[in-house]
């Protein structure tokens, strides 16, 4: 097997995801989770999805700061319990990690996320597709189907899906 440049030089060093997934997925899906009320109702959309003919896992990385206040803390608890209260179709793990102060934040959750897919796939040498979720947003029942239909099809290497978020309140015109 070739050396992995990116798994030398570039990846996360703490190994979140210690025992991997079971199931041996093909599609992981990446939800960075900080302060969020509701996950399980992006869970639930997820969860809800059409089965694509492959293997999909779900990776929730419930983060905050080393240097967080008590009620992040108290939210990211409850995201975690409720995370891993929703029915789930499709093997789902969830981490909690406290990042750095100076570089805390939902770019360095997703990172994590995604290094830790690709740690999967390199372990089970193989090419995955990882997409990368929001905790504050729902899909339609074809997202993971179509996702696998593109990739599949057209051979792709990268995706972009498009996205709205649910506002909350009346729409606001400047």
């Amino acid at each position: 097997m070739s050396k992995n440049t990116y798994l030398e030089r570039y990846i996360w060093p703490q190994e979140a995801l210690p025992k991997g997934f079971d199931s041996n997925p093909d599609m992981i899906v990446v939800i960075p989770c900080y302060n969020e009320p509701n996950i399980s109702k992006a869970l639930n959309a997820l969860h809800s999805c059409y089965e694509p003919p492959v293997n999909v896992a779900v990776l929730v990385v419930v983060n905050q700061s080393e240097l967080a206040e008590p009620a992040i803390h108290k939210q990211n608890k409850f995201s975690v319990h409720q995370a891993n209260s929703v029915p789930t179709k499709y093997e789902q793990q969830v981490i909690q990690v406290d990042l750095p102060k100076k570089h805390a934040g939902v770019g360095l959750a997703r990172k994590i996320g995604m290094d830790e897919a690709v740690r999967c796939f390199e372990q089970q040498q193989k090419d995955g597709i990882i997409i990368c979720y929001d905790a504050d947003c729902t899909c339609r029942p074809d997202y993971l189907q179509s996702i696998w239909t593109n990739y599949d099809r057209k051979k792709l290497n990268l995706g972009l899906v498009h996205y709205e978020h649910d506002l909350d309140g009346p729409n606001e015109e400047g």
